[in-house]
Order: structure tokens, then sequence, then C-alpha cells
């Protein structure tokens, strides 16, 4: 009960109730990682991110680094980035940094919690950016 109020499910919804039930009633459990995904676990989420043995999200900024003016290059003035997966907003800032002042960003998240991390670093760091979460 304190797990379907934490997290803002109805309890007349059963989408959790059948996610779990389905889920660790496979031979391999599962579950969706949609109910991982609250304050701590972007968090962690975060953390991992910066583990040595995640090389994903470090080769990807990487590449993002190395590769923004070639890619902002390619872009119109005042354009409206939108990024599926946005977590903190750490890769979606080293193109806004290559990019003008009059811009719009939308980070996809299924977190509410990292939107607004995401929303926080940008905000801080790109003061006259629109952020549309």
């Amino acid at each position: 009960m304190t797990l379907l109020k934490e997290r803002s499910i109805a309890i007349e919804d059963n989408t959790f109730l059948n996610d779990v039930v389905t889920g660790l009633s496979n031979k391999q459990k599962t579950l969706p990682s949609k109910y991982f995904y609250d304050d701590r676990g972007s968090q962690l989420f975060e953390d991992i991110c910066n583990l040595d043995e995640y090389y994903l999200t470090r080769t990807e900024m990487n590449i993002l680094e190395q590769n923004k003016h070639d890619i902002v290059g390619l872009m119109n003035e005042n354009i409206c980035l939108i990024e599926p997966g946005a977590g903190a907003g750490k890769k979606a800032a080293i193109l806004l940094s290559a990019l003008g002042e009059s811009n719009t960003f939308i980070p996809l998240e299924i977190s509410p919690e990292a939107i607004s991390m995401s929303h926080s670093y940008l905000s801080e760091r790109f003061p006259k950016l629109s952020i549309r979460a």
C-alpha cells in the first residue's frame, strides 16, 4: 500500500499489481524498469553511469563532445532538442553548449525525479534555455 501511494498509482489501477504478478510468475523473473525510477532509482542510475565498468554513457558523451560542432552545424538556429531517456541532461548539455541561447529542450523521461534533475542542471547552466518537461 505504501509503495502504491508513493508511486502515485491509484489503488483501483491494477496495472502495477498485474505487472508484478506477471513478472514474478515467469520462470525468468522480471519487473518493468519504470517502477525503479523514483528519486533513489534515478540517482542510482546516475551513479552506475559513473562506474568504470559502465562505458556506454561515457562513450556517448565522448562522441558528442568530439563531434558537437559538426552536429550543431547540421542544425538550424532556434532548434528544439528532444532527448528520449534524458536522465540528468548531461548529454544534452554537450550539444546545448555548442548552440546559441534561444533554443528549447524537451527531456523525455519515465521518471519525474530525472526530469527534475535535468531541469535543475540545465537551467543553471543555460538560464535562457526554454525547458519543457
